[in-house]
């Protein structure tokens, strides 16, 4: 199994990372995260990729990889993220977490543009999910979603839903290993796991 972490930030323009000053000039992943994430899938059948970003990013370049097994957005992460990912990646808790926001397939599908200086918000209300809704545009994924419902209480339902995660062309080694995994981690912490969420399985 592989684990990809791709990121895209802000900041308040006291530094420039690529040509980004404060806040972000595109809606791509940083440091080439879409290709990063196509050369491990390349060469690795369980690709799982983790988001860390501040908002929106483009998926379309790895999001129908088959060897894209899941993609967990999981926001900005702090200081118990690391204990977060294990517990959620290996199914003893459920990450509970819905987006705040749409992710489109296009930048253009948002129906506005980056830019600096004042603004006269001609499209009123029509923002993020609105806008997709009255211009029927079909985003990747919508304000609202996420595949997990709620914690799990208990070792066999994580168990369960460890086997129930995955799509099914995951590969049996990896759902053998999965399984035993939860067992052995279901007594960590899980109340820092909330605001995660599962987009792909």
């Amino acid at each position: 199994m592989a684990i990809v972490f791709i990121t895209a930030d802000s900041g308040e323009e006291y530094i420039v990372v690529e040509k980004n000053t404060g806040d972000r000039n595109d809606l791509e992943a940083w440091h080439s995260g879409a290709d990063l994430v196509k050369a491990v899938a390349g060469v690795n059948k369980n690709t799982i990729v983790v988001v860390n970003t501040v908002g929106p990013i483009l998926l379309e370049a790895f999001a129908d990889l088959p060897n894209v097994k899941a993609i967990v957005w999981a926001g900005l992460p702090g200081e118990e993220a690391g204990n977060a990912l294990v517990d959620v990646l290996y199914g003893s808790v459920s990450p509970s977490g819905k987006l705040p926001y749409t992710i489109a397939k296009s930048a253009a599908d948002y129906g506005t543009m980056i830019q600096t200086g004042s603004d006269t918000f001609s499209e009123g209300v029509f923002i993020d999910y609105r806008h997709f809704d009255k211009s029927n545009i079909a985003p990747r994924y919508e304000f609202g979603f996420g595949l997990c419902e709620s914690p799990l209480l208990n070792p066999t339902a994580a168990s369960e839903w460890a086997l129930l995660m995955r799509r099914s062309v995951y590969d049996v080694q990896l759902q053998q290993y999965l399984h035993h995994r939860v067992s052995y981690i279901w007594g960590r912490i899980w109340d820092h796991c909330s605001r995660w969420l599962f987009l792909a399985l």
